[in-house]
């Protein structure tokens, strides 16, 4: 019958486990024709998303957020991880790595905000160098990059995040007349902020015409706390998104691609 060579011979785990008895007749391994017209029909739109993805990588700036749990451990899986190393500029959260350390990213230059402890920290690393500040507070820190026709600040919040200590971040570094993304970890529920200092950031950003273009949960336990900001220079569907998990942290990889 069609399909029961791979049902009897798939249990095997290696070459050892397989005994055959008998003649071998190979001509007897049959494939199912619905199995077969399926696995072409889902070769077909795995290659046709491969192509749309391709083209957003080459047509964008490919801007990837995670909170990566502790840089020092997982370093060989974010290096590893071929999404975002086809971005162009990356910002990691939660690096917990001591001062001094600056782990290196292979073809990538490193701008790091070090608190020698677990819960903080944030890594930007860019394709090209790029002018930064990095803005820093104790239960808030930041990295603004600026590119010529873009700006980009990487946020990472603590929960008892001071709201005047990030406004002042956003009033120091964002410029109303230049395209501006804001992404990363804030460490509270869009759409539904509950303390003060958290309706406050929403209000403010509502205000100056900031989008937050991620509607789903982004951590395990089903909260949106990774946020994606885009500055009213661009429409809703002009800023591509792609969400994903990840087998190394309980947040999703946020994507944006920014048209050039």
């Amino acid at each position: 019958m069609p399909g029961m060579a791979y049902v009897m011979l798939g249990r095997c785990e290696t070459i050892e486990d397989m005994y055959i008895i008998g003649d071998f007749d190979p001509t007897q391994i049959k494939c199912l024709p619905d199995a077969k017209l399926e696995t072409e029909r889902l070769i077909a739109i795995g290659q046709r998303r491969e192509a749309i993805e391709h083209e957003l990588y080459e047509s964008s700036t490919a801007i990837g957020s995670l909170n990566v749990r502790s840089l020092r451990a997982h370093l060989e899986d974010v290096v590893t991880d071929p999404f975002l190393m086809k971005c162009d500029i990356i910002g990691l959260c939660e690096t917990w790595l001591h001062d001094g350390e600056e782990p290196e990213i292979p073809n990538f230059n490193g701008i790091f905000v070090n608190y020698s402890g677990r819960g903080k920290g944030i890594a930007v690393f860019t394709r090209t160098p790029l002018d930064y500040e990095v803005l820093k507070d104790d239960e808030a820190s930041a990295v603004f990059v600026k590119q010529e026709k873009l700006d980009v600040l990487f946020l990472y919040l603590s929960k008892d995040f001071d709201w005047n200590t990030v406004c002042y971040f956003f009033n120091k570094v964002i410029c109303p007349e230049k395209p501006t993304v804001i992404m990363g970890d804030v460490n509270w529920h869009y759409p539904d902020p509950v303390r003060p200092d958290e309706q406050a950031m929403k209000n403010y950003l509502q205000l100056r015409g900031f989008n937050q273009l991620i509607r789903r949960a982004t951590h395990d336990k089903g909260r949106c706390i990774d946020h994606l900001y885009t500055s009213n220079h661009f429409s809703e569907e002009e800023v591509r998104v792609k969400q994903q998990s990840t087998y190394y942290s309980d947040h999703d990889m946020i994507t944006a691609f920014v048209p050039l």
